[in-house]
């Protein structure tokens, strides 16, 4: 998820350099349960895993920017989605 955030960030452009150290430094920052706590947070069907719009919900309520496109949100889902299940498990 953080790097979904991060790689949208970059492509739109809203957040720059110095903005992704924050953003990197705060989530690695966190522990595995405040991360755990995240994720079940983001799980709106609370089902266990995101789906691509519960991941773009997340981007854009985070990044408050409405204008991510869907190829964009494509790459960052194809990333996460590592076994391509067309869901990102913790």
């Amino acid at each position: 998820v953080v790097l979904c955030i991060l790689r949208v960030c970059s492509a739109i452009g809203s957040v720059d350099s110095s903005g992704r150290r924050r953003l990197t430094k705060t989530m690695e920052g966190m522990s595995t349960t405040q991360l755990k706590l995240l994720f079940d947070a983001l799980d709106a069907d609370k089902n266990g895993t995101l789906d691509r719009e519960e991941v773009k919900k997340l981007v854009e309520t985070v990044l408050q920017e409405a204008a991510v496109t869907d190829a964009v949100m494509d790459s960052c889902f194809e990333e996460m989605d590592a076994d391509k299940s067309g869901t990102v498990e913790w």
